[in-house]
């Protein structure tokens, strides 16, 4: 659990990012 809400929390603040036009590096990060 402690796991799937650390990832959660990446995955917010990778969306933060993507919002402020990061996408194309973020992205690669997620994909793995």
């Amino acid at each position: 659990d402690k796991k799937k809400s650390s990832f959660l929390n990446a995955y917010e603040s990778i969306q933060k990012e993507v919002g402020k036009g990061k996408l194309g590096f973020k992205r690669k990060h997620v994909r793995c």
